[in-house]
């Protein structure tokens, strides 16, 4: 096997780099508005026991769904029983 010379990296052009940061580029906050904008996170604790009922009534619907779709929908329902719709 010869040995040869490493193989020479082509050099890449210079940047100026000012320019780069005078060119600027767009802020995370710009465009549209995310559909998720009126979501509000939070962190529910349940007892074990209630997240397998959960869990069980998720698995006997036609159609899967999220647990936290589950819990929205449960929540919904349990408004519109008291009329807060």
């Amino acid at each position: 096997m010869a040995i040869g010379r490493k193989a020479t990296k082509q050099k890449t052009q210079d940047v100026d780099i000012d320019a780069l940061i005078e060119k600027g580029g767009s802020h995370a906050g710009d465009g549209d508005t995310s559909p998720l904008d009126d979501v509000q996170k939070i962190t529910v604790r349940l007892p074990k026991d209630l997240v397998r009922r959960i869990d069980e009534a998720i698995k006997q619907r036609p159609i899967s769904i999220s647990r936290n779709q589950w819990l929205a929908e449960a929540a919904y329902e349990a408004l519109k029983g008291r009329g807060e719709e």
